[in-house]
């Protein structure tokens, strides 16, 4: 047996990630998948295609014959040298953390953006020869916005906290996009994960583009909240996060938004084949109905390129195309896969294509009156006002401890700062990073007025910071059943979508009782992750103390329309304990994937759990809490595809015959998946600093393999498995700590 490697792979994806492998081996474009999935969906795709298609050909041939079509209707030079100028405006969702990337990484992608879409990319030396005729000039400017949507000076970037930039799709754009006709919307995310689909572990995504809005095949069916680019903010520029993607060390030089830009311009990839696709053929198939990426002059392509092969090396088609003969892979062409230092040309026929879009669904983004209207034809610096923004280090706090603010207001740098701190001292400030100390238990707003010499604004976090008394106001032993009304009033959420808590108390099911606290995780973001923390518990009198909780939880079976396979998807469960009003928090307990699961798993119809589908959980690991007299909880649930989750009966004791913590370490081991897959892991959290040991044993008790051996530090820790090694049986894991051990039986299939 041996450690599964589990590699990168940065897509420059038009739509979605597919399975992800090692980079040696083949990869398909998921795009295919999902016409075809989009195809059996909906009736008359097909027809609507062709349809669309005939229409792009019409308009480009109209072109062809009256060139004056394409310039501006003023017919003013104030394009620069005929150049049609895109106004852009980037979102940046963030968390306050790197993917909160700077302005100069944003000037520097929008550079080198126009560098590529102008021929004046410093590697167009490295066009294969047959190409370089053909390697295209698309005169396109790109420039960030100066006047925003209600007519107020920007910057072009309009920064927004949302945690759900961890898991970006449709979402972050539809809730913050700009009126698509005069900006192209840029969103810049921490991590893209499409809906509908699990995601293999590994898989990146680098950027997603949905088409033009009346593109029979784009992902958005028509709605123009959809339409723009959603970008890694890894994958922004060459400089700041983007030297190196996703940690990776690689630098893709700004290829993905060229990339992404492109389909912004209705282009398809060029190993494209939409309908040999529809009709399960490979994509080097060309006829008449069947024309590749709708471009003549790119060659087929059998598959999306990997890496970085030599120009003119490849030829993964032998199809002859009218014109140009039977060519070589185009792995050159920013439309196709192939590592960004590699990509490096447009082709005149994707220019056509990129011209009869400008012509018709994008024509009013470079029109004079737009240029105006978003003041990218004013080439001075824009001079505006400060849009007030902040973050603390933290929002939980015991009575007496000091807070760090710091001003993350942007738009336009501020000059002098007014804050102010009910409940804190000092209660006001001019600093720009105050240090606040608060001295009573409470819940606290905290308003800052940022300010320059063109004026002002102020936002206000109300009960934003949360003070606990150094001693819980609840004395243990004791039992929360969530039977009153208000019992939640005393919980604190975090909440994976701002301003919107998924926790609520309900009378639907119940483990003992009448009522519980249900999280509504049906139908939600993958990745998404919601907490809940009770008040702080006075556990002076428990020198033993335990946790016990009664759950319910089903999972969700997603199916596949292509090939009618299905998964199984669940959900983690982590239950962590805080001595110090929340500041810091350690893991004491997981239940992870299927192992959560109380009811199996199926359709995505709102879980309400039945008598019989409630189990109850004890977290053993409290010993580093006992005595303390401010001790709280939290339930952190991440959603991996499941359905509702449901909490009861949370019951804190004093344990008389009490369990070492170390002891207690045995009861967080799990395998998963089960029987062993190239995914498999053993999973354990450890309260301190441990020798560990994992080795397997065959049936009649022979060692087969030692899987892992070493010291590990406080945490949560997961150790691949895979089946690669082994013949198919049954096998027995043995996991020591120090001196204990846990014995585990897999099933190799």
């Amino acid at each position: 047996m041996k450690f599964k490697i589990t590699y990168l792979l940065f897509f420059a994806l038009c739509l979605l990630a597919g399975n992800v492998k090692a980079q040696s081996d083949y990869h398909n474009c998921v795009l295919d998948e999902i016409i075809l999935r989009h195809a059996k969906q909906t009736p008359g795709i097909v027809e609507k295609y062709i349809a669309y298609e005939k229409n792009q050909k019409q308009l480009l041939m109209l072109l062809s014959e009256n060139p004056t079509l394409l310039k501006n209707t003023k017919a003013t030079d104030t394009l620069i040298n005929g150049k049609r100028v895109i106004p852009v405006v980037f979102h940046v969702i963030h968390k306050y953390g790197v993917e909160n990337i700077t302005r100069e990484q944003i000037d520097d992608a929008i550079a080198l953006m126009n560098l590529d879409y102008n021929r004046k990319n410093a590697d167009t030396a490295n066009t294969y020869s047959l190409f370089k005729p053909r390697a295209a000039d698309a005169q396109i400017e790109f420039r960030l916005a100066k006047i925003d949507p209600s007519g107020k000076c920007t910057d072009g970037i309009h920064r927004v906290y949302d945690p759900r930039t961890d898991y970006a799709y449709f979402n972050v754009m539809r809730d913050n996009t700009w009126p698509y006709s005069k900006y192209m919307n840029v969103y810049a995310v921490s991590y893209i994960y499409p809906e509908g689909m699990v995601l293999p572990s590994g898989a990146l995504i680098g950027g997603l583009s949905p088409l033009t809005p009346d593109n029979a095949l784009s992902p958005s069916s028509g709605d123009t909240t959809l339409d723009g680019v959603l970008v890694r903010h890894d994958c922004v520029g060459s400089i700041g996060t983007a030297t190196s993607m996703a940690g990776s060390g690689i630098n893709n030089h700004n290829r993905v938004m060229t990339h992404e830009t492109g389909h912004f311009f209705n282009l398809y990839h060029t190993f494209q084949n939409i309908m040999a696709t529809l009709l399960g053929l490979d994509n080097c198939t060309h006829n008449f109905l069947m024309n590749g990426d709708e471009i003549d002059d790119t060659p087929p392509v059998l598959a999306a390129t990997q890496g970085c092969p030599a120009a003119g090396s490849v030829n993964s088609c032998s199809t002859n195309i009218s014109g140009y003969g039977d060519e070589p892979d185009m792995i050159e062409n920013y439309m196709d896969y192939a590592s960004g230092a590699c990509q490096n040309a447009f082709t005149n026929g994707q220019l056509d294509r990129i011209n009869t879009t400008m012509t018709g669904t994008r024509r009013s983004l470079w029109s004079y009156e737009n240029l105006v209207a978003t003041g990218v034809l004013d080439t001075m610096p824009g001079i505006c006002v400060p849009i007030a923004d902040f973050t603390s280090n933290r929002v939980l706090l015991c009575e007496g401890v000091s807070v760090t603010f710091t001003d993350f207001s942007y738009n336009a740098a501020p000059t002098s700062w007014e804050w102010t701190f009910p409940g804190g001292t000092p209660a006001t400030s001019t600093d720009q990073n105050p240090v606040v100390t608060y001295a009573t238990a409470g819940v606290y707003d905290v308003t800052l007025k940022a300010i320059n010499a063109n004026g002002d604004n102020s936002i206000t976090k109300s009960a934003y910071i949360h003070v606990g008394n150094n001693t819980g106001n609840t004395v243990a032993p004791l039992t929360e059943g969530f039977e009153l009304a208000n019992a939640l009033n005393t919980f604190v959420t975090e909440n994976s979508t701002p301003n919107v808590s998924k926790w609520e108390r309900t009378t639907q099911a119940s483990s003992t009782g009448t009522a519980s606290v249900k999280l509504n995780n049906n139908q939600t973001y993958i990745l998404s992750t919601d907490a809940l923390i009770t008040p702080p518990y006075d556990l002076t009198n428990v020198p033993n103390p335990r946790l016990k909780f009664k759950l319910a939880f089903k999972g969700t079976v997603m199916s596949n329309p292509l090939d009618g396979s299905s998964t199984n998807n669940y959900g983690d469960l982590r239950v962590l304990v805080s001595s110090n009003c929340g500041q810091t928090w350690l893991p004491r307990k997981s239940i992870i994937d299927s192992a959560l699961s109380t009811a199996g798993a199926g359709d995505t119809n709102a879980f309400v759990p039945a008598a019989g589908e409630w189990r109850e959980e004890t977290v053993t690991a409290l010993n580093s809490v006992a005595g303390n007299a401010n001790v709280m909880f939290k339930f952190e649930f991440k959603n991996k595809g499941g359905n509702n989750l449901y909490l009861d009966d949370i019951n804190i004791y004093n344990d008389n015959v009490g369990i070492d913590d170390d002891f207690s370490n045995l009861s967080s081991v799990n395998i998963f998946p089960n029987p062993i897959n190239e995914n498999s892991v053993v999973s354990f959290n450890l309260l301190n600093k441990k020798d560990v040991k994992i080795i397997m044993f065959d049936v009649l008790g022979r060692e087969v393999e030692t899987i892992y051996r070493g010291s590990l530090s406080e945490g949560e820790h997961k150790i691949d498995l895979n089946n690669k090694s082994v013949n198919p049986g049954i096998y027995f894991i043995h996991i020591t700590f120090n001196n204990y051990t846990v014995v585990k039986p897999i099933t190799v299939y």
